[in-house]
C-alpha cells in the first residue's frame, strides 16, 4: 500500500432536497447550483487544510490529507466545521467524518472530463454506513 496517504475525509449532505426535488420542488435544484457556488468559493478563498472537494446533486466529499500530529487532524475537521456553518446558514445539513487513507495518484490521466475521487472506498463507504 505504498504511497497511500492518511486522510479524513467527511461526507456533507443537504437535508430534505432529495424529498423536495421528487416532489417537484423547483427551488431544489436552485438550491443545489447555490451549494455547489458555495463550496466552489470557499475552497477558492481559504480552506487550505481541504485538499479537494468532489461535489455532486445536494453532497459534498470533502478530502483532507493529514499526517501523525493530531493537529493536522483539528485542522482539517476545523476547516470543514467552518464549510457546515456557511452551508447551513443556506440550508440545513448534515457531515460525517471519517479516518482513511487516500488513493495513489492515478498515473496517466490527464483529468480534463473525469475526476477520480482519490478518497479511500473504505472510508467513503464507512461515511455511507455511519449515514
Amino acid at each position: 500500500m505504498s504511497g497511500w496517504n492518511d486522510c479524513v475525509v467527511v461526507l456533507m449532505d443537504l437535508i430534505g432536497v432529495k424529498r423536495r426535488a421528487l416532489d417537484g420542488d423547483s427551488g431544489a435544484s436552485a438550491l443545489m447550483r447555490s451549494f455547489h457556488r458555495l463550496v466552489c468559493r470557499e475552497m477558492a478563498g481559504g480552506l487550505e487544510a481541504l485538499d479537494h472537494a468532489y461535489v455532486w446533486n445536494d453532497s459534498v466529499l470533502l478530502l483532507a490529507y493529514v499526517d501523525d500530529r493530531s493537529e493536522s487532524y483539528k485542522k482539517a475537521l476545523h476547516a470543514a466545521d467552518n464549510l457546515k456553518r456557511k452551508v447551513d446558514a443556506t440550508a440545513p445539513s448534515y457531515a460525517v467524518a471519517v479516518k482513511g487513507r487516500a488513493f495513489p495518484s492515478s498515473v496517466g490521466l490527464d483529468g480534463t472530463r473525469v475526476t477520480v475521487i482519490k478518497a479511500s472506498s473504505y472510508a467513503m463507504a464507512n461515511c455511507f454506513e455511519i449515514e
